[in-house]
């Protein structure tokens, strides 16, 4: 390895050069006038109405909850209940990507809905095990 000290063997490097003169600013290049006024105004014996822009309202949408893992695990609990929820899970995705966000909603609340439903089944069906096995051996 060479000596930082020793010169470059070339010599020194080049001049970098010059950079280019900036933009001149000329006032006589730009328009003078003023922009035109909202209303009718006559152009070439046509008269054009112009209005002011139309600002679009755009409104946050939030993507429903799917659900999914719940329904799967729901399946264990409650079969058929199960089953019907995962369906609806999945529809909330397909509906979502076509735009039709009111029936994504409706499938998720559904989706939602058929999983509390399974899983008050699977907790009605231990409470009652429970019950019988306390009262069979009660006896």
């Amino acid at each position: 390895m060479s000596d930082p000290k020793q010169p470059l063997i070339g010599g020194e490097p080049p001049p970098y050069p010059s950079a280019p003169p900036p933009p001149v600013y000329n006032p006589s290049t730009y328009h003078s006038t003023a922009p035109p006024a909202y209303g009718p105004t006559t152009q070439h014996n046509t008269t054009v109405i112009t209005a002011p822009p139309v600002v679009a309202a755009t409104t946050l949408v939030i993507r429903p909850r799917t659900y999914l893992v719940w329904s799967i695990v729901s399946i264990l609990w409650c079969p058929i209940l199960g089953i019907i929820a995962l369906l609806y899970s999945l529809q909330v995705d397909s509906e979502w990507a076509a735009g039709r966000y009111d029936e994504a909603y409706a499938a998720s609340r559904m989706a939602r809905i058929l999983n509390l439903i399974s899983l008050l089944c699977h907790v009605a069906a231990w409470v009652v095990f429970i019950i019988v096995i306390v009262s069979v051996r009660a006896a």
